[in-house]
């Protein structure tokens, strides 16, 4: 099988979302993990970097980022001063604390003993 058609139909069976956790990726099967990885270290990086990182053909390179755009794994960024587009990895937003627990931490706070 094709690095392509690995791909997509690894990318097909995913989940849309609104971002990704480290926990996805490392779910993720090579080269795609490893491309995302560095992704996270670069911070941002243009679409040949898809298309040399993964092997691919220009047709190919942009359906794969459109399907990580589509499945939350990436965001464009802002454009480059050449005008080219960036993509960056889009994290998922780490979950607030519960509401219960906040309420408790305020009952003790109210009921603490003074201090002498």
């Amino acid at each position: 099988m094709s690095t392509y058609s690995m791909i997509l139909e690894e990318l097909s069976g995913w989940p849309r979302s609104e971002g990704v956790k480290i926990s996805d990726l490392l779910s993720l099967s090579e080269p795609l993990r490893g491309t995302l990885n560095t992704v996270i270290r670069e911070g941002s990086v243009p679409l040949q970097f898809f298309a040399d990182r993964l092997q691919l053909g220009p047709e190919q390179t942009n359906t794969v980022v459109d399907l990580l755009l589509d499945h939350g794994f990436l965001k464009e960024a802002q454009t480059v001063e050449s005008g080219e587009v960036e993509y960056r990895l889009w994290h998922a937003q780490a979950h607030r604390r519960s509401k219960g627990l906040d309420l408790w931490s305020k009952v003790s706070e109210i009921f603490e003993p003074p201090e002498h």
